[in-house]
Order: structure tokens, then C-alpha cells, then sequence
């Protein structure tokens, strides 16, 4: 299950310190939109509201119901609703406004338009408007309105603006509400309904003598389509000679259709005949006319002689095989000569035909007058083909034109039959019409009021309560909207939440500074015994709680971050253009680590310009740090302890005549802090910023970890973004954030 990332709890956090952070801005917002409230409720006028009831009944009109119900040309509404509606119209209003004789001032008037008004009715609205026509003056027209027809035109369309129509539930009962800037609204919506109910009874009887003169025009003329269509028609046969729906020709297409099934079966029987006749053709080819009845056989002389050749050869061959080699070339000539003899004597007969008797072939003279028959009766069906052709030409050309015809026929038909029909309807329409006009100014109206208009005792506009109570809302929502933006622009620093995300600084502590007296150290005079700590830290520490919260988270967190080691750990505390914040942010942490801890802290004096801590204990002639360093003044002697709190020594910024830059660069500076760090478990460096003094450069590469001193509500996070920057060139070991506040 995926956990939903946005917390509701820190949100609501950021609201809140938001809201109190600008709560000026906050405050502001709501007083203006409670004043823009208070100065809508005197400005614009109250609104009253009235209302009336109607019932719409259904007309029990037979006659309009069938002729709506067929003939649905005209407007017929019945729902409480559309009848309503209708009362809003221009014309009603317009007559209302006529009758009661309302001004502009006198109708409602929305939001916008009476803003518009007012704007047009001040001073300056005239004055614009004067320059405005004099720099671009209006194009003249013929249709230029006079203003009071400006006027009534503005009060007719304000006053639809106020008028409002619903039907309650699915009956047929409608309200018709109007809203006007006094009580005289119930007179309005009285009047308003009064001058409907006669409109509507009035546009109802016009429509009905609208509808009767309009269909007597329709029924003149179908009646004379009709006419028209009927004589087209009577003509059309006449000329055509059409009789009897087309009889004659529905005669001619059967003669016409017989006659083709006839040719079809004449052309089948000679498709038949030619067949046969071709195969008796072919059978006369093969069969000759006369038979051979008898003949005589005698010996073939040509078969006798090859024979003795063929026995001659022989012999030579038995004699030149004697005398000559097997594969000699005259063996093999005779060989050959008698190769060809034998293949001639195969193909040749012995016995041939000396004489023969022929007498006529009676398959032959069948098959003649076969096809002498045949013949015959091809000529008689081709001429009996030639006659039926001609029969069937003639009626095709008698009937080509009559599929037209038909087709004419028929639509003057077709059109004969709508005409009729059309002008039956509209006949017997013209009569409902008729009656409908004659009964309409004498029967019950089907809207009835059932409800007049009241006078109201209170206005429903403005709420007061209820609008200043929404203005407050608004103005706190606004407000923190405001907030917000401001923030977004807003670089001071209020809380880590504001500088860590930034940065990505890692934040120690937010801590709250105590109220500083300048007080000098007891050790000095006896007078001064109580001294500057004994004077005020410890009732603080005692009753302050949230300051003993602060610093002991704070020394928690050190200790986790820095006290691992044998050794203590040296911090370096520096605030960037707020010195005197350092200074008391080391000595409150001195006391409480000190008193809270039981922890041996030393603080130097690092402000190496102004001297700024030794000059707040009225010792900034003393040696110190640097005389340490220069090795004109050893430790123990510019050490000084506070007797009040036995583990907080002071070691004072000092003097030297060498350079500040000769001794930050020394190895001395690295030897004597660490020094320190053994014999102390805090040593504090309060120094100036590397900013502000360069010779300050040195500490951060040499120190445990550099704290920035972020003071809430006056240090900008673009000055300690680019202080990091300077520190992130300084190799320092570590650096860390800490909100003062007061």
C-alpha cells in the first residue's frame, strides 16, 4: 500500500506560522473586504421579493385537441413552466412598466448593470463620457434612440432580470417571483400577471383567426391544384387514345408475346434440321455412290521379278564372301542392295486385281433423299420464320411507347390522389379552425391564478449577518493567500524550515536568546561580585523554560555531532553583519553548558577589529589570544576565570605587533588549539565572519565544525547562501546551522 507523501499536520503548521508571521497583512485583508461588504450594503439598493401562483388547467377543447393532435403546425404549450415563461416576455413587460408607470429606479436591477449605472450617473462617469464623444463623437443615424426611449429600454431589460419563473414539482402550479429595490414589488407582480393573463387570451383568439385565415388561403389552393392536376390528366388520355386502363395494348402484348414464343420454336426447329443435314453431308462424303458387286486376282509381275533379283543377289553374295573379307565395301554394297530388295517385296502385293463388276450404293441414294427432304423443309420453316419476324416488328413498334405512357399515366394518378387527399385535410381543418375562432373569446381560460402577490415585511437582500460573516472568510483566506505570495518573495529567515531546504545546511538548534545587561565579570572588584553572569543568567535559566529547551537540544545535538573524541571539540560562531548576536549567543552557551552540562568551556574573543567581547567585559586592554599565538604571553596569563561559574574561563582577543595574516598562517594557530581542546571539553571561537574579516579564513579548516548564526526575522538567506559559498573554499571540516531568536 503506497503511504500518501503530503502531511496534513505540517501543513496546517505552515498555515498557521504563515498566517502569524503577516498578520498584518492578514488583518488588512479582512478589514477591506468587511469595508467592500459594508460599502455594498449602503451603496446598492435592498431587494424585495413577491410572488404569485398560477394553475394551468388542460382546455378540454375536443375539436383544437384533434386538430393540434393531427395537424401539428401551430404553438400549443401546457406545461406550467412554458406557459409561465411566457410572462417574461417583452411585450408584457413593456406593458407593465406603461400601466404603473415605473422609472428605472423602481425595478431590479443585477449586480453588474447597476454598477454600470452608477458609474454613468457620477461625476466621473459624465465627464468620460463627454470627452470620450468629443475626442470620438457618435456616428448621427435616423436610428438614434431619444433617452427616454434609452431608459425604457434599460428598466424593460433589467426588470426581466428580476423576474423569475418555476414550476413546483411535476404539477401544474408555476410561480412567478419579482424582485424590485422596495415594497411596492407585490403591486409589480400583480400587475405582471394581470397584463399576461389578458396577452395570452389575446395572442390565443389571434391565433386561431390566424390559423382559420390561413388554411381558407391553403384550401384555395389545393382546390385549384386540384383542378389543375385533373385536367393534365383528362388531356393526357384524349390525346393518346388510352381506353380502358390500356386494354387494346394489353391484347397487342399477348398477340405480341405468342408470336415470340412462336419464333423462338421455328428457329429451335431449324437450329434442329441444319444439325441433321450437316451430319448426312458428312455421311455422303464417306460413303461413294456405287458398291463393287464382283472381280478376278492374277500374279503381280513386278512382285515375280523382284523375287528373282532378290535370289541373284544372294548368289553374288555367297560368291564375294568366298573372295572377298566380311567388312569389304562391295560385301557391304550387295548386302545393302538386298536389305532394300526384301523391304520392297513386303510393301509390294503378290496377287492383284485383274478386273472388276460395280452396281449402284443404296446407303448412298438413302441418305440423298434424305437430304433432299431436309432441304424441303428448311425452306418452308425459314420462310415461316421470315413471316412470324415481321408480325413481331410490327407490334414492337405499335408498343415501344407504351412503358411512357404508363409511367405518365401513373403520376398524374399518384398526383391526382395527393391533391385530393391535401385538399380533404385542409377542408376539414379550415372548418375546426373556424369553430376554434368562433368559441375561442367565449370559453373558460385554462390559466388561473391562484395566488396573489403579498407585501413583503423584510428585504431577502442584502444579509447582513451572513455577508459579513463570508466577508471575514474571505478576507483570512485572502489573507493567507497574501501571505503566502509575500513569503514567496520575502528572503528573511524565520524558522529552519525556511533555510535548511536552501542551504542543505544541516540545522543544530533554534535557539532563544536571554536579555543582555552588559554586565563585567565578578572577578574584578569585590563591588562587582555578583558579576555579569550572577546578575541575570541564573534567574533566567531558572524561570525561562523554553530557553532551557533551546540550548539543551542544542548541546544535545553538539554533543552527538562533535563529542566522540578523548579530546573536546572546538566550535567556530560566527553570524554574518550581526556581530553582537555572536557574542551573546556564546556567552548564553557558555552558562548553560556549563551549568546544565558540567562541561569546562572556554571562550575566545575572535573579533579581532573591534575587540567586540572584550569590550564587553571593560578588559579590552588585556592580553590574549594573540599574545598567545606571537608567544609574548603564555596561556595561564591571559586566561581569565569567572569565579561565579568555576567552569567558564574568557580568553580576551589581545594584541600584537605582528601581522594578523603572519599569525592566522602559523602553525601556532593549529598547536595552541588544540592545546585548548585538551585542556578544556568546549572551547568557543566567536569570531567575525570571513565576510567581514579575512583574517577569520584560517578557523573553519582548523576547528571540529563552523556554526552559522542565522538570526530569525533579520537575516537574509541570499547573504548566508553566499557566505556558505565563501566557507565551501575554506576546506572547512564541517559546518552547521543554528536560528537565534529573541
Amino acid at each position: 500500500m503506497e503511504i500518501d507523501s503530503f502531511d496534513v499536520r505540517r501543513s496546517i503548521n505552515t498555515i498557521w506560522n504563515i498566517t502569524i508571521r503577516y498578520k498584518w497583512i492578514v488583518l488588512g485583508t479582512c478589514l477591506f473586504t468587511v469595508a467592500l461588504t459594508l460599502l455594498y450594503i449602503q451603496l446598492f439598493p435592498w431587494v424585495y421579493k413577491a410572488s404569485v401562483k398560477i394553475l394551468v388547467e388542460k382546455e378540454k377543447d375536443e375539436i383544437k385537441d384533434q386538430f393540434y393532435g393531427q395537424w401539428n403546425i401551430f404553438r400549443k404549450a401546457e406545461e406550467a413552466k412554458t406557459e409561465a415563461e411566457m410572462a417574461k416576455l417583452g411585450p408584457v413587460v413593456k406593458k407593465v412598466v406603461e400601466n404603473l408607470n415605473l422609472k428605472y429606479d423602481d425595478v431590479y436591477h443585477p449586480l453588474m448593470r447597476h454598477i454600470t449605472d452608477m458609474w454613468s450617473r457620477s461625476w466621473i462617469g459624465r465627464k468620460y463620457k463627454r470627452i470620450k464623444n468629443f475626442f470620438f463623437p457618435p456616428e448621427k443615424s435616423p436610428f438614434n434612440l431619444t433617452p427616454q426611449e434609452i431608459e425604457l429600454a434599460k428598466t424593460i431589460f433589467d426588470f426581466q432580470k428580476g423576474i423569475n419563473v418555476r414550476a413546483i414539482g411535476n404539477s401544474n402550479v408555476a410561480e412567478i417571483s419579482v424582485l424590485a429595490p422596495g415594497k411596492r414589488v407585490a403591486e409589480i407582480a400583480n400587475e405582471l400577471t394581470k397584463v399576461y393573463l389578458q396577452y395570452r387570451r389575446q395572442q390565443h383568439e389571434e391565433e386561431a383567426i390566424s390559423a382559420a385565415n390561413i388554411l381558407n388561403t391553403q384550401v384555395k389552393r389545393a382546390h385549384e391544384k386540384l383542378e389543375k392536376i385533373e385536367k393534365e390528366l383528362e388531356d393526357y388520355v384524349v390525346k393518346n387514345n388510352i381506353k380502358f386502363e390500356f386494354e387494346k395494348e394489353h391484347s397487342d402484348v399477348k398477340i405480341l408475346t405468342d408470336q415470340e414464343a412462336e419464333l423462338l420454336t421455328t428457329r429451335a426447329s431449324i437450329e434442329g434440321l441444319e444439325a441433321r443435314l450437316a451430319e448426312i453431308e458428312h455421311l455422303l462424303q464417306n460413303e461413294g455412290q456405287m458398291e463393287i458387286d464382283s472381280r478376278s486376282l492374277s500374279l503381280n509381275e513386278i512382285h515375280s521379278k523382284m523375287k528373282a533379283n532378290l535370289l541373284n543377289y544372294e548368289m553374288m553374295l555367297i560368291q564375294m564372301q568366298n573372295r572377298y573379307t566380311e567388312d569389304s565395301q562391295e560385301v557391304e554394297e550387295l548386302k545393302s542392295n538386298i536389305s532394300r530388295l526384301k523391304d520392297m517385296l513386303k510393301e509390294s502385293e503378290e496377287m492383284v486385281i485383274s478386273g472388276k463388276i460395280e452396281k449402284s450404293n443404296p446407303i448412298w441414294s438413302s441418305l440423298r433423299a434424305e437430304r433432299t427432304n431436309l432441304l424441303v423443309q428448311l425452306a418452308q420453316l425459314r420462310a415461316g420464320e421470315t413471316e412470324i419476324q415481321e408480325i413481331v416488328n410490327q407490334y414492337k413498334n405499335s408498343l415501344k411507347d407504351l412503358p411512357f405512357k404508363q409511367r405518365v399515366l401513373q403520376r398524374l394518378t399518384r398526383e391526382l390522389v395527393l391533391a385530393d387527399t391535401e385538399y380533404r385535410t385542409l377542408l376539414s381543418k379550415q372548418r375546426q379552425a373556424f369553430i376554434s375562432a368562433v368559441t375561442e373569446s367565449e370559453k373558460t381560460a385554462s390559466l388561473k391564478l391562484i395566488e396573489t402577490a403579498q407585501i413583503p415585511e423584510r428585504p431577502i437582500r442584502p444579509k447582513v449577518k451572513l455577508y459579513l460573516f463570508i466577508a471575514v472568510l474571505i478576507g483570512i483566506l485572502l489573507g493567507i493567500i497574501a501571505g503566502f505570495i509575500a513569503n514567496y518573495f520575502n528572503e528573511t529567515i524565520y524558522s529552519e524550515d525556511d533555510v535548511g531546504h536552501i542551504l542543505d545546511i544541516p540545522v543544530y538548534g533554534n535557539v532563544h536568546l536571554g536579555i543582555h545587561r552588559n554586565k563585567t565579570p565578578s572577578q574584578f572588584t569585590p563591588e562587582q561580585k555578583k558579576g555579569w553572569l550572577s546578575g541575570w543568567s541564573e534567574s533566567r535559566y531558572k524561570k525561562n523554560n523554553q530557553y532551557n529547551k533551546s540550548y539543551h537540544k542544542l548541546a544535545m545535538q553538539l554533543h552527538f555531532e562533535l563529542g566522540g573524541s578523548e579530546r573536546g571539540y572546538c566550535l567556530m560562531l560566527s553570524c554574518p553583519y550581526l556581530p553582537e548576536v555572536t557574542s551573546q549567543f556564546a556567552l548564553e552557551l557558555a552558562e548553560f553548558l556549563a551549568i546544565d552540562q558540567n562541561r569546562k568551556v572556554l571562550i575566545i574573543d575572535a573579533f579581532f577589529r573591534d575587540n567586540l567581547l572584550s569590550k564587553e567585559f571593560k578588559i579590552s586592554s588585556s592580553p590574549g589570544f594573540l599574545n598567545m599565538l606571537d608567544g609574548t604571553q603564555p596561556l595561564t596569563d591571559s586566561l581569565i576565570h569567572l569565579t561565579d561559574y568555576p567552569k567558564v574561563f574568557f580568553l580576551p582577543a589581545g594584541k600584537s605587533n605582528y601581522g594578523m595574516t603572519h599569525l592566522m598562517t602559523s602553525n601556532q594557530l593549529k598547536e595552541k588549539l588544540t592545546q585548548l581542546q585538551e585542556q578544556f571539553d568546549v572551547v568557543l571561537l566567536s569570531s567575525d565572519s570571513v565576510m567581514e574579516d579575512p583574517s577569520a579564513f584560517a578557523f573553519p579548516s582548523i576547528v571540529d565544525c563552523t556554526m552559522l548564526l542565522v538570526m530569525s526575522k533579520v537575516s537574509q538567506w541570499s547573504e548566508i547562501k553566499s557566505y556558505r559559498n565563501i566557507l565551501n573554499k575554506c576546506n572547512l571540516r564541517k559546518m552547521g546551522l543554528i536560528i537565534v531568536s529573541r
